[in-house]
């Protein structure tokens, strides 16, 4: 499951990650897993306040299609 985290309170800067087991000290956003960084916040985040405040590269990278499921129907 993937959780929001605040890296600082500028628009567009707070990032998904993959929640984790245990509290590290660093997150890895979904957009760019090169660059980790410390949250603001120490518990993550379901949902964001504002509109304001979601990384659109996140959103665009969680909001991936899912495969169609074809189903068939036997007599």
């Amino acid at each position: 499951m993937r959780f929001f985290y605040v890296r600082t309170l500028g628009r567009g800067d707070t990032h998904l990650a993959d929640a984790r087991h245990g509290c590290g000290p660093e997150v890895v956003p979904v957009c760019d897993p090169r660059s980790p960084f410390r949250p603001l916040n120490r518990t993550p985040l379901q949902i964001c306040f504002y509109d304001w405040q979601p990384c659109a590269a996140c959103l665009a990278a969680h909001h991936e299609p899912t495969p169609v499921r074809h189903l068939a129907v036997a007599r």
